[in-house]
């Protein structure tokens, strides 16, 4: 899992002593879009009914469905905006955007260059996969069709209406990014995890009662997320609960720089 970290005070993680001001904003590299900076927030334009991004593997299925090589390399990186009316909130516009690399892209001179479908259309809300009748569907016009699992998560349909399935990797699922992924609060310093008593603890208390994260300092650029009960959490070949600091520094702090409380 690659995941990010923010304070709103860069000296915090060295040398705080006590409760401060931050801001954590977590992102799953499983759902990371190379387009993700332009990304709009739903609050900033009533037009937009969500973002939804995901990475999903490569092969036969997707090229049939997207009209990209069959060949790329995993993982196809999406991007979906859906908008509604402002006044009745019905289904409106769509952009889609994926971007991937194609292996016989990779073993040319342009080495490394990035393919990119981008579509533009209509939604609408459906009904039906091939399992469930009753389930919801957003149909794309000129593109695919999705199931709604719930309001943050859409699942990629086959042209039949069954579930496309994914592999160890990635799956065909995209994730709204105005989904709860930013918190703030105070957090403070503690001591002890499972099995070192002296090991060095983040609290981050979030201000709207959100259950307390604990973080497992490894040095100033390295923090592990921690259970309940102060166990560091395991991930897997593919992904690890570890935030690592955006630019790594081991310089002294500068004159002026905010000092901890």
């Amino acid at each position: 899992m690659n995941l990010v970290i923010e304070t709103v005070e860069r000296s915090a993680l060295r040398r705080a002593s006590g409760a401060m001001r931050l801001a954590l904003s977590i992102s799953l590299g499983l759902f990371l879009t190379t387009s993700s900076r332009n990304q709009i927030n739903a609050a900033s334009d009533p037009a937009l009914f969500g973002v939804f991004v995901g990475s999903s593997p490569g092969g036969e299925s997707i090229s049939q469905l997207l009209h990209i090589p069959a060949d790329v390399e995993p993982p196809v990186q999406w991007e979906l905006k859906l908008y509604q009316d402002q006044k009745s909130q019905s289904p409106a516009g769509y952009k889609l955007s994926c971007n991937y690399i194609a292996a016989s892209s990779k073993a040319s001179a342009k080495r490394g260059k990035q393919g990119r479908l981008e579509k533009e259309g209509v939604w609408k809300l459906g009904k039906g996969t091939k399992f469930n009748p009753e389930a919801m569907v957003f149909e794309l016009d000129g593109a695919l069709s999705l199931f709604k699992v719930d309001t943050n998560i859409l699942h990629l349909l086959n042209p039949d209406r069954g579930l496309m399935v994914g592999n160890g990797g990635w799956s065909f699922t995209l994730n709204r990014t105005t989904a709860t992924d930013r918190r703030e609060g105070n957090w403070s310093i503690a001591r002890g995890t499972a099995t070192d008593p002296t090991a060095t603890v983040y609290r981050l208390e979030p201000a709207k009662g959100e259950e307390t994260l604990l973080l497992l300092k490894g040095d100033d650029d390295v923090l592990f997320f921690l259970d309940q009960k102060r166990k560091p959490l395991v991930g897997h070949a593919d992904f690890s609960y570890t935030l690592n600091r955006r630019t790594v520094s081991s310089a002294p702090l500068a004159s002026g720089e905010a000092q901890p409380r």
